[in-house]
Formats: structure tokens, sequence, C-alpha cells
């Protein structure tokens, strides 16, 4: 029976070479004996190109795996064929061949599941290459809530049809969990700086006003930040009291702890002193980004000891 089969061969100089035969038995005139012809082809660059691809496969399959970010193809009805860690975080068995578009809507979570069906619809019809959205799914194995980036590059041919979709979604879920921190804690951070007495200012390092309290915004007289945002904080100050604040900034500036005393109007016109402390905050490398001025109301204190 003819044969095909492939093997390495050595060479003297050790060189590691691929060949591929064929090969079949051919009958020697009449009698019973044969002899065997074929072909042998030198397969070395074919099977270095393919272990080239697999490790270049391998490697992609690992920064995937490794990112959570799951790669798919759709046709033209939206029937989707996924990569392993596609199939992974959908919590759907890697051996799965395809996942039909309803499927794929049913694993979404239901109070995203008709915006990211519109949403997606409009992108299609409205001839956009790209399309990105943010969702949840929840896992078919375990139930869980995740959430999903999803990017989806649209196929057309030559006159615009849709005719498919590559695309990947990645688990962003530890993202959208720092996130959510990140908002309690700016919470939390504010709700304490609004409940202190004192007034509280962060400036930027060249000493503006990025973010004033509620105190603050009273003392200066402002009813809202945004008559202040990007200002100089010695615009808040009277002339005699600005140099002051510049030494204590300065001395922030560079690490240290400035401090002054200054006395302003209140909006009725009656005089108000403050002990005012301006510290550094320092970014990840130790070096002040910013600056956080507190102010204290020590008129009652000032009178008290006036009446003394």
């Amino acid at each position: 029976a003819p044969r095909a089969f492939e093997f390495r061969l050595r060479e003297r100089e050790g060189k590691v070479r691929w060949l591929r035969t064929l090969s079949h038995p051919t009958p020697i005139g009449s009698g019973a004996e044969s002899r065997i012809v074929g072909l042998i082809f030198d397969d070395t660059e074919r099977k270095a190109a393919e272990q080239k691809l697999k490790a270049s496969e391998a490697h992609l399959r690992l920064v995937q795996e490794a990112a959570h970010i799951g790669s798919y193809q759709t046709d033209a009805d939206l029937v989707t064929i996924g990569s392993r860690q596609f199939y992974r975080n959908l919590g759907l068995s890697e051996d799965t061949t395809e996942l039909p578009e309803a499927a794929y809507l049913a694993l979404i979570h239901p109070e995203d599941r008709q915006r990211v069906t519109a949403e997606g619809r409009a992108a299609m019809a409205s001839n956009a290459d790209t399309f990105e959205i943010e969702f949840r799914i929840i896992r078919a194995n375990d139930g869980e809530v995740r959430w999903m980036f999803n990017r989806t590059r649209h196929l057309r041919d030559d006159s615009r049809r849709f005719i498919g979709a590559i695309g990947a979604h990645m688990d962003i879920t530890d993202l959208k969990v720092a996130e959510e921190a990140a908002r309690a804690g700016e919470a939390l951070n504010l709700s304490i700086t609004e409940a202190s007495a004192d007034g509280i200012t962060l400036l930027d390092a060249n000493g503006r006003m990025t973010f004033m309290n509620g105190h603050g915004l009273a003392a200066a007289g402002a009813e809202d930040f945004d008559m202040l945002k990007g200002r100089p904080w010695t615009d808040c100050w009277p002339v005699q009291v600005q140099a002051s604040l510049r030494a204590a900034v300065a001395e922030a500036r560079d690490g240290g702890v400035g401090r002054f005393t200054g006395c302003n109007r209140g909006s009725d016109g009656s005089e108000k002193w403050w002990d005012v402390a301006v510290t550094p905050v320092r970014a990840e490398s130790g070096r002040p980004n910013a600056l956080l001025a507190i102010s204290r109301d020590v008129t009652e204190q000032r009178r008290s000891v006036g009446r003394a």
C-alpha cells in the first residue's frame, strides 16, 4: 500500500532536517517481485514556520489568560466562535464549539442586556467599524457576576454590508471593585472634611486651589467652589497676610510645615482670626505634589486673651 511519513535526519555537521516521504510499491515485470518508488521532500523550513506559529499562538494564549482576555469571531448571524479564555470568562466549557447570539445574550446581566443589545445594533446600523462597551455577565457555571469590557471590530464587504465581527472582551471586575472602593474612600474623605469645623483647602504645587470644604468657602465668602477653582489661594486673604501665606506655602513645598496666623473679614464684616497650617501631600516618590491647608478659627480665643 502507498505510504507517507515524516522523520528527522541529522546531518554529519549536526544540523537536523525534517524530511517527508511519499512512496508506492511498483511491481517489477510480471512476477511477484516489486520495488518502491517515491518522493522525498525537505520540510525543514515548513516545520520551523509551524513551530514559530505554535509558539506565537501559545504566547498569545498565555497573555490572554493572564489578562483574562477572551478573543472571538462571529459570522453574519452573530454566531460566535471564541478562544478558551473567552468561554472561561463566561463560565462555559473550554470545549464549547460555538455560541449563538441568544445563548450569549442570556449570560448578560438582565439590567444590562437591553442596553448592550440596543447599543450593539445601533453600532452595526451606523456603519461604525469599532464598538466598545462595559457590561456585567452572570457566569454559567457558578452564577458569579463579573464585569466585562468588550471591544468589537465589524467586518464588512465592499458594499459595507455586515458580514461578521472579531473582537475581545476583558474581565475588569477587579478594576471595577477598586474603582468602587476608591469612590467610597473619596465619599468618606469628603464627609470627614465637610464635618470638620476647620476650613480645609487643597492646593496644587503652585498654590492654586483645587478643593475647599464648606467651612473654607464660608470663610472665603464664596457660595460655590467653581468661583475659586484654579485661582491662587492668596486671593482669599487680605494683602497684609499674603507675605506670611506665601512663606508658609514655600515651607510646605520644601517638605516642611508652614504656619501663620492671619485675619480677614467675615461675610458680616466682622474680623475673623485664623491659625493656619500648610503641609505637603506626598506622591509615591516621596516628593510633595500638592499642599493641604487647614485653617482653624481662633477668633474667640484671641478675644478671651484680650479680655484677660
